[in-house]
């Protein structure tokens, strides 16, 4: 039998951007005309897995050269826009066990690093939460902090070319 899970989430940082993903399969959200988000899926399952997570573009392998390649394209870094300082990861993981058509409520709470990230609601299903967290992640934080003094490095060097060429320029 086939089942409709209409999700609708709430509260969501337009900084943190989430990946809601349906037994493993990212879904694309579209936001309503109230700023919330919204999905019809449908399911022939009796349960599915529901996770929301973050992905953060530090994390990628060659993060380094995206990160000082977009920081030079963009102007050294006036048309760039930052990267979130405080590295927060969403990590949340629910199993939602369907009776029939089932609509689900996420409410996104506010950062604190010790609280859950979201609240989760429905009418007409049980849900069982595995995970539910905002995270600081620590490597990320590692990278941002490597990647500010680079920047920072690099905008000094070009004062310093800028100064140099203006020198040479003047006493010629």
């Amino acid at each position: 039998m086939e089942r409709i899970i209409n999700l609708k989430l709430t509260g969501v940082n337009p900084k943190i951007r989430p990946i809601i993903s349906v037994d493993g399969k990212t879904k694309r959200l579209k936001k309503n005309k109230f700023g919330s988000y919204e999905f019809k899926n449908k399911v022939k399952k009796d349960s599915v897995v529901i996770s929301i997570h973050r992905n953060l573009e530090l994390r990628s392998r060659f993060w380094w050269f995206y990160a000082i390649l977009s920081f030079i394209i963009s102007g050294f870094g006036i048309l760039e826009p930052g990267y979130d300082r405080k590295c927060v990861d969403v990590n949340c993981k629910f199993i939602v066990k369907l009776k029939s058509d089932a609509t689900i409520n996420i409410k996104f709470n506010s950062f604190v690093s010790s609280g859950k990230a979201v609240e989760i609601t429905s009418s007409s299903c049980s849900i069982i939460q595995e995970e539910n967290s905002y995270l600081v992640d620590k490597s990320i934080k590692k990278k941002w902090i490597a990647l500010l003094i680079i920047k920072i490095f690099m905008w000094l060097l070009l004062i310093g070319l800028i100064i140099y060429f203006i020198y040479n320029n003047i006493n010629k």
